[in-house]
């Protein structure tokens, strides 16, 4: 905590930097991704629902989720080899494995409302969307707008919402939900 102002001048990053925590080119993830990728039978672009679920289920065990007074901004290989992470890190890590998995279309998405975040990981194949968040089940859509009105089903506030990974950045307008 001592160095926590001097971290968070110096670390800080904005929204449309967020990208750069996106890496699926790191030794480590490209590591991982092989793993996995030999764990599922014939792997192929026709079984990756399966492996993204079983790289999943396996971050899901190795990483530990905690929430800290202060954002470190950990790369993707080091929230891997600390086996912890905050919210973002985790999700940064999940989404550069996905990609690196073969699940390109993999995104971030972050939804403020009420003044809660709410951050999952998706990527859109074979006309379904997969939802991946932490301590949840995955769950799969049949369309994107299914997938927006699951996250915003109970809200009755304004909402800002954004999605990346390590190409894109891109602010989103939800519409409020009617129930």
């Amino acid at each position: 905590m001592r160095y926590k102002e001097h971290i968070e001048q110096e670390e800080s990053l904005y929204l449309p930097d967020l990208p750069k925590l996106i890496n699926p080119d790191l030794d480590e993830i490209i590591s991982l991704s092989s793993e996995i990728k030999s764990s599922v039978e014939n792997f192929s672009q026709k079984n990756l629902k399966a492996a993204s679920f079983n790289l999943f289920n396996k971050l899901e065990k190795q990483i530990k989720v905690i929430s800290l007074p202060i954002q470190f901004w950990q790369t993707p290989s080091e929230t891997l080899k600390n086996e912890v992470g905050d919210e973002l890190d985790y999700y940064s890590l999940l989404c550069s494995s996905l990609i690196a998995l073969g699940c390109v279309l993999s995104k971030i998405f972050i939804l403020n409302a009420e003044g809660k975040n709410t951050i999952v990981v998706y990527y859109e194949h074979e006309n379904e969307v997969l939802m991946f968040k932490h301590e949840t089940e995955p769950k799969t859509f049949k369309n994107k707008e299914l997938f927006f009105k699951y996250l915003i089903e109970n809200i009755k506030t304004e909402t800002i919402a954004y999605e990346f990974n390590d190409k894109i950045y891109r602010d989103i307008t939800l519409p409020l939900s009617s129930s």
